[in-house]
């Protein structure tokens, strides 16, 4: 392995995942696993004109995670459209995306 990749490893544990920097502990696929997770929420557009938002015409219609985890933890991977649990909450997965040393796994649930 490169040496550049040895440094990567070890940020991977050190930093990224370290429970007192950025990852929680989670539970997810019936793992318990340390995890970064990202927020974001889907929202329908009103169809404004002229790039005017009315905060009143948009509604948050889905919950969009990125489950950020230690490649080679999980005892297998999720596959897109697959039904998984994090946190006892049902998500479905949208993507698995490997990324230097992390995966990546964007899950997505609906709110309707």
């Amino acid at each position: 392995m490169s040496f550049f990749r040895d440094v990567l490893d070890a940020d991977v544990d050190d930093v990224f995942l370290d429970l007192d920097t950025f990852a929680d502990e989670h539970i997810f696929m019936g793992q318990k696993v340390k995890a970064v997770v990202e927020e974001a929420h889907d929202s329908l557009d009103g169809g404004a004109k002229g790039d005017f938002v009315d905060a009143t015409a948009l509604a948050i219609i889905s919950q969009r995670l990125i489950v950020r985890i230690k490649a080679g933890v999980l005892a297998r991977l999720p596959v897109p459209e697959e039904d998984v649990m994090l946190d006892g909450l049902r998500y479905q997965v949208e993507k698995v995306t490997p990324q230097l040393g992390m995966t990546d796994i964007t899950l997505v649930r609906s709110y309707a």
